[in-house]
């Protein structure tokens, strides 16, 4: 086949996508191989995220060929999962050995925000498939056996040894957050969230039309100051994949249409992290499969929606999994979510007293990120906040928490039928600028300058939640009352991107301090806290340096106060993190213990420089 041929079938089989076709020809060439299409071709497609899997076959300068699966993903995905395959390796080569696809390389960036990954691929990919595609008569079985890789292989060969409460309780708003990461942040879920009127800072109750009672506001929950959001909780901790869901787990088919015993292997570890909580795992993987309900019933009924009881019938199951009660759901569904559970149960042993608590709130947190999933249509995410609502419920009720006697007026999206209707996201041309250029090296992009108005800038898609949302149009009259026309002429023209480099910068840190939990020693604490310290100066400088326009007597008095207050808060902010960040190793057991508290920390500031941004808006 000439070259022009091998190039348009190439292309082709990656759907056209011209960049990574360069990368991928300049990696091979840089190994001295040759890259082709497989005899059978073999791709996957994540239903959560943009990430593809695909085969490749090399051909090597010996006239041999080897197969690799390649991924294609966000460049923070790929460098997470990169950094964290390298991590398990380490530490748990036996488990990595056997039940986790292995690495082949490092992976290269695609220019300007994805990542190549590479596995060595030691089955036949022609008979592989997700645990989403091994039908209906495997998957109860398949699950009780991912269950007990996750809970007993991954947790070592003595029970009592790897699963531990937590040395320090946490509380239930830090939980949840830990759960959450940074998922509500997502635009997606604010724009959601914001539709159906459920943001974290109204009401702690509030009223579904389906279950015609007060509910706890889920999102709420993981705010302090909130419902039972500062009492204390411990948990079982260990290791865990972290995104544990029916597609991140591949096996192989027998000839004879069966499942080939020990072929299971788990891929995409870019969230697995040590400690962590093992509900996560459990919760994830529960989740995934009621999806897979909804997703087949769809495709064999395009606009299908599940009746009120089978909708009902399916909160049940994942709030009650050892309840025998009769359902009218598919009985691979039912059996598959109850293997999970009781595998987990069972393998705790005689830790159970502290399960429930945890796998409630970890069933509310990994329902809630399913509102930051665009590829799941509206209906199904209000189902997601019901189930979260009801497992937020579910925790208060064994905690003796009374609610309202009166019922508040119900939220959701629009008629309560279970159609939602949600904002359209604006074209990607009608969005707000990206606040600042973005590169691998944090330090480097704190340093960098800031854009001039106007400036076209590009950044990392792993950075738009450090976007502030948009000003509700109420706050924007409210905070406009009594100003003059011209107030924007008299403010500095490098303020508004002096605020997106600070909100830009404050999201890195929370990723940074994120990092920490990668840290097993208190000199590895130390040493992994010199990138957020240094950061978290640069931010305060940045701060400092903001102009003085609570001074400027020529702005409206109201506008002077707002911007001195919310100044003040966001150099608080800094300054937590700044004291809680060790500089020995004896402040790094208690940072350790403290870095959830760190985390709030960096949190609050990105809301505080939010709403500097948000005020600047208003008094322009």
């Amino acid at each position: 086949m000439d070259p022009d041929s091998d190039r348009s079938e190439l292309l082709a089989y990656l759907s056209g996508d011209e960049p990574v076709y360069r990368v991928l020809i300049t990696w091979a060439e840089g190994i001295g191989c040759q890259v082709k299409v497989p005899p059978v071709p073999w791709t996957r497609k994540s239903r959560f995220t943009d990430a593809k899997l695909l085969a490749i076959l090399l051909r090597t300068p010996d006239g041999g060929s080897e197969t690799v699966m390649i991924k294609v993903c966000a460049r923070r995905d790929g460098l997470g999962e990169a950094r964290r395959r390298a991590t398990i390796q380490r530490n748990r080569p036996d488990f990595a050995q056997r039940f986790l696809v292995a690495q082949s390389d490092p992976g290269v960036p695609i220019e300007p925000d994805r990542y190549l990954l590479f596995s060595t691929v030691t089955v036949e990919l022609a008979k592989t498939v997700t645990l989403r595609d091994v039908g209906h008569a495997h998957l109860p079985a398949l699950c009780r056996t991912l269950t007990e890789i996750l809970m007993t292989e991954w947790n070592g060969e003595s029970l009592g040894r790897r699963f531990r409460p937590s040395s320090d309780s946490m509380t239930v708003a830090e939980y949840l957050q830990w759960e959450l990461c940074d998922a509500l942040c997502d635009e997606v879920a604010r724009r959601r969230i914001e539709a159906w009127g459920v943001n974290a800072e109204d009401a702690d109750w509030i009223a579904l039309a389906e279950e015609g009672r007060s509910l706890p506001n889920p999102v709420r929950m993981a705010n302090a100051g909130a419902l039972v959001s500062d009492k204390k909780i411990i948990c079982l901790m260990g290791d865990a994949h972290g995104d544990a869901h029916l597609d991140n787990v591949v096996v192989q088919r027998t000839e004879s249409g069966g499942i080939e015993a020990g072929s299971m292997r788990l891929i995409d570890p870019a969230a697995s992290i040590e400690p962590a909580p093992l509900s996560r795992d459990i919760a994830t993987l529960a989740l995934s499969i009621a999806l897979q309900l909804f997703v087949e019933q769809q495709e064999a009924n395009p606009g299908y929606r599940l009746t009120r009881g089978e909708a009902r019938d399916l909160i049940h199951l994942l709030l009650h999994p050892r309840d025998r009660e009769t359902t009218d759901l598919p009985p691979y569904i039912s059996q598959s979510i109850r293997n999970v559970y009781e595998t987990a149960y069972a393998a705790l042993g005689g830790r159970t007293d502290l399960w429930r608590d945890q796998y409630l709130l970890s069933l509310q947190a990994q329902a809630l990120k399913y509102l930051s999933y665009s590829s799941i249509d509206e209906n199904q995410c209000w189902w997601f906040f019901r189930l979260a609502a009801r497992a937020a419920e579910a925790f208060l009720n064994n905690r003796g928490c009374l609610r309202p006697s009166e019922l508040p007026e119900p939220v959701g999206p629009g008629p309560h039928d279970g159609a939602a209707t949600v904002p359209a996201l604006p074209a990607k041309d009608q969005r707000p600028p990206d606040p600042v250029p973005h590169s691998d090296d944090p330090q480097e992009d704190a340093e960098s300058t800031p854009p001039s108005r106007g400036a076209s800038t590009t950044a990392d898609s792993g950075d738009s939640a450090d976007l502030p949302d948009a000003a509700p149009k109420d706050r924007l009259e409210d905070s406009g009352k009594d100003r003059a026309e011209d107030v924007g002429d008299l403010l500095p023209e490098t303020l508004q991107p002096e605020l997106e480099r600070l909100i830009a910068g404050a999201g890195r840190l929370i990723r940074q301090l994120a990092r920490l939990e990668d840290c097993r020693t208190p000199d590895q604490v130390v040493d992994g806290a010199r990138a957020p310290r240094h950061l978290a100066e640069t931010l305060q400088r940045w701060l400092a340096a903001l102009p003085a326009i609570d001074l400027d007597e020529r702005l409206p008095i109201d506008l002077r106060d707002q911007w001195a207050k919310a100044r003040g808060d966001a150099s608080a902010s800094v300054q937590s993190v700044l004291r809680g960040l060790p500089a020995d190793r004896c402040q790094a057991v208690r940072a350790w213990k403290c870095r959830n508290g760190l985390d709030n920390e960096a949190v609050a500031l990105r809301g505080r420089l939010a709403d500097l941004a948000v005020l600047l808006m208003g008094g322009v």
